[in-house]
């Protein structure tokens, strides 16, 4: 302290603060004053700035962010919203009340949530769908180095260097707790299940789109592509298809909250025909024997009509 007079102005006001509590001059719950007659009693600018000093820190240590509840039952619900493209979920709420990055919401991590914050903004991102809401409990982050010793002893000195009283207090932490209440957009799935006759069924591409918007999906090795979407009605369509297959139709299916809907897409080879024209100077054409094979091990016998054609349709390339 600067002079004595800051001094005794300090320790009047530390007990009068004390006074009040022991009188419930002060909210349990909100350390904001109730009655201040013990406080209008004092007088003094250096007095007023150290009751002041000592009031807004006890105050602000109990202030918790607006989107958190001190009980578990009255926390408000924070839905995160989904994100196709990214498909996670996530949502950025404020806090009309201060604190948003001093709480610790390591507790949200066992839900698969990160957070992280800006000013007053808490961020919460997930992968993961929520069957039900979430509720967890959230700390005032402290210091550490305020909890090393069992005790701690509290003096004052004033200008003189001179030691005034003394209060042995406990070290333990004084943690504020609160409760944040989270739930997932509900979603649902599309899975596509892709075959074709040849048996190339990986890495085939498919637009999904809701009119707005389309997203992208490759099917894996066993010819699956899944994706989450919110609800709505979609047009599946495949995209690039070789030319050796008939190009498919494109599907529309509606998805719904929490359900499956499967798409299959077969993708089916382009089919030739193979004509053959006998001719002879005789004109003996009709029934003449031939066969037809690949090196697949395809083989087919066909003869030839009276005109002396012979065809044979649905040859694969």
């Amino acid at each position: 302290y600067k002079n004595n007079s800051e001094y005794n102005a300090a320790r009047t006001a530390c007990q009068i603060i004390l006074w009040e509590f022991m009188a419930n001059f002060r909210d349990r719950d909100t350390r904001k004053v109730t009655d201040s007659t013990l406080r209008n009693a004092m007088a003094g600018s250096n007095f007023v700035k150290y009751y002041n000093l000592i009031s807004d820190q006890l105050i602000n240590h109990y202030v918790t962010p607006s989107y958190v509840s001190k009980t578990i039952g009255t926390a408000s619900l924070i839905t995160l919203n989904f994100d196709t493209a990214k498909q996670t979920w996530s949502k950025t709420v404020t806090s009309t009340t201060g604190a948003a990055n001093l709480l610790d919401y390591s507790s949200l991590s066992a839900l698969g949530v990160n957070t992280s914050t800006s000013g007053q903004k808490l961020t919460l991102t997930t992968s993961k769908q929520f069957s039900t809401a979430q509720t967890k409990s959230v700390s005032k982050i402290l210091p550490d180095s305020l909890f090393n010793e069992d005790l701690y002893v509290w003096t004052a000195y004033d200008e003189n260097g001179d030691r005034g009283q003394c209060i042995v207090t406990g070290a333990g932490a004084d943690p504020v707790s609160a409760y944040i209440k989270v739930a997932t957009e509900a979603v649902g799935e599309l899975k596509i299940t892709k075959t074709s006759e040849d048996g190339i069924i990986s890495g085939v591409s498919f637009s999904v789109s809701d009119g707005k918007n389309s997203y992208a999906v490759k099917t894996d090795s066993s010819g699956i592509a899944k994706i989450k979407l919110t609800r709505g009605t979609y047009t599946v369509t495949e995209l690039n298809t070789p030319n050796r297959y008939e190009t498919p139709k494109s599907a529309t299916v509606t998805v719904k909250a929490n359900t499956t809907v499967t798409v299959d897409v077969n993708n089916v080879l382009r089919k030739g025909t193979l004509k053959i024209v006998k001719t002879s100077t005789d004109n003996n054409v009709e029934n003449v024997k031939f066969t037809v094979t690949n090196s697949s091990g395809y083989s087919k016998v066909v003869y030839t009509d009276k005109n002396g054609t012979a065809t044979i349709s649905g040859l694969l390339p």
